[in-house]
């Protein structure tokens, strides 16, 4: 894990590891293995990029953050004939999960606190905030149409307010792409076509941090597989792009399964924007490396430089 430049700790770090574990043998508390399992990592690579996981709409059971939001059922998510909203996701199965209620300000400060926290006492070094625009919710969860744009503009000002205090520390909101005042976000599908080199550049573009990651199932258990999601990457990615490939749930995997030899081909700077021909997106990096990208077949390739061609450059690679 210490060689990834950033790494993020998610809610089933520890005993709560199943996706369908059982819901009496959730145990408290999540915030503490996170943060033991970064402190661990640091050791190792004390450069890398901490991340903590929550959720802005799923009130995950395992966490300290559920012990203070469960004492009072006025902060819960209640829907328009007053009865409390509870949904199932975030991969613990058929249980039914209360939600946030951050129109509220006790509940946003709840909420913001729980990584604001840790990242003042210096345990971690940014917050990944999951469900910022894709809640899930719906009027089938017997919401209005107001209740529900009441509930998504709440997650706005409440990521908000958390950027203003987390200052230049990074808030990785998931799908967020166009949310003003957030410095990060995650393309959580990346896919190998024009929108997502289009989406990458569109963030890059604005100084955001972007974590592109492209899901197992397209093939990351090898260099072939992941070079046309690679490729796009490289093509669309600014300072502070990120590419990883993986499955949502990895307990049974070996981390080498994550990384790849093509994370270690030399690379650096690019040494210019990318080109667009017809249909062929071109760019070159400092070291000699040159990708190209077919949007007619979303097929990619990648000329990788002698390893020795990166000797005596100064500037920082892409990552």
């Amino acid at each position: 894990m210490a060689k990834f430049p950033i790494v993020t700790i998610e809610k089933y770090q520890g005993p709560n590891s199943g996706y369908h574990y059982p819901a009496e043998k959730w145990v408290c508390c999540e915030e503490d293995r996170i943060v033991d399992t970064l402190k661990s990592v640091k050791k190792i690579n004390p450069n890398i990029t901490g991340i903590f996981y929550y959720n802005i709409v799923l009130d995950f059971p395992q966490y300290r953050l559920h012990e203070n939001f469960a004492k009072n059922e006025s902060w819960w998510l209640h829907d328009q004939h007053g009865n409390v909203l509870r949904v199932k996701g975030g991969g613990h199965g058929n249980a039914d999960l209360l939600v946030y209620d951050t129109t509220q300000k006790a509940v946003a400060d709840l909420f913001m606190n729980a990584c604001l926290g840790l990242v003042q006492a210096g345990s971690v070094d940014g917050c990944f905030v999951d469900r910022p625009v894709v809640t899930g919710l719906s009027s089938h969860d017997g919401l209005t149409d107001d209740m529900i744009l009441d509930n998504l503009e709440s997650h706005v000002t409440t990521l908000q307010q958390l950027q203003h205090n987390l200052k230049q520390a990074p808030l990785i909101a998931n799908h967020a792409y166009a949310m003003p005042g957030i410095n990060s976000v995650m393309i959580a599908v990346f896919p190998a076509s024009e929108e997502g080199i289009l989406t990458l550049q569109w963030c890059a573009d604005r100084g955001k941090l972007v974590e592109a990651h492209m899901i197992s199932e397209h093939g990351c258990e090898s260099d072939e597989g992941i070079q046309d999601y690679l490729a796009a990457f490289l093509i669309g990615a600014g300072n502070y792009s990120y590419f990883g490939c993986g499955s949502w749930f990895t307990s049974a995997l070996s981390i080498d399964y994550q990384w790849k030899t093509s994370y270690e081909k030399p690379l650096g700077p690019p040494t210019g924007r990318a080109v667009k021909t017809e249909l062929v997106y071109k760019r070159d990096f400092a070291s000699g490396t040159t990708v190209q990208f077919d949007c007619s077949t979303n097929k990619g390739e990648i000329h990788w430089a002698k390893s020795e061609s990166l000797t005596q450059q100064n500037g920082s690679a892409t990552s």
